[in-house]
């Protein structure tokens, strides 16, 4: 088991920056390792990772920033505190500006336990999915609203899964 716990996010991933470790946790991983984290320690799972800043009032392009992750589920993107902190237009923001990327954001107490291309929800709370793969979305410039059609969203629960490939 490699678990990351929380705190900064940006912090965690620039302590490691240039170390092996990261590539050691990659292989790690691919070979069959239980991989987890809470918090900051969740948003690191992704390859573009979320660094905090964010406009959480409009869905704008360009004003959720982001770094690069570690990189072990690559095909999303992680937001934490998801619903209590009210965190939806920094992810559908970046959603629309990675369309390729899905989005995942995990509540409080709540857990997405990833398996190949899916996952299972556990935990009290919800994941909210945010996959923009087949959206119609329009070209803007930064600063300006993103617009979209066809943004698909789930709300999953304890119990429910997801698989990011069909």
């Amino acid at each position: 088991l490699i678990w990351f716990p929380g705190g900064d996010q940006n912090k965690l991933t620039k302590a490691l920056d240039g170390t092996p470790l990261p590539d050691a946790v990659r292989r790690r991983y691919q070979a069959g390792a239980v991989v987890g984290g809470t918090s900051a320690g969740a948003a690191v799972m992704s390859a573009v990772m979320l660094t905090g800043d964010a406009d959480l009032q409009s869905i704008t392009v360009g004003a959720t920033k982001t770094a690069p992750g570690f990189g072990l589920w690559p095909e999303v993107i992680f937001d934490q505190h998801f619903l209590k902190r009210q965190r939806h237009s920094r992810l559908i923001s970046l959603v629309l500006e990675h369309p390729a990327l899905v989005g995942i954001g995990i509540d409080e107490r709540t857990a997405g336990i990833v398996s190949g291309s899916r996952f299972e929800v556990l935990g009290e709370g919800a994941v909210v999915v945010f996959d923009g793969r087949k959206a119609a979305i329009e070209a803007r410039q930064t600063g300006q609203l993103s617009a979209a059609r066809n943004v698909t969203m789930h709300v999953l629960t304890s119990g429910m899964g997801f698989s990011i490939r069909d």
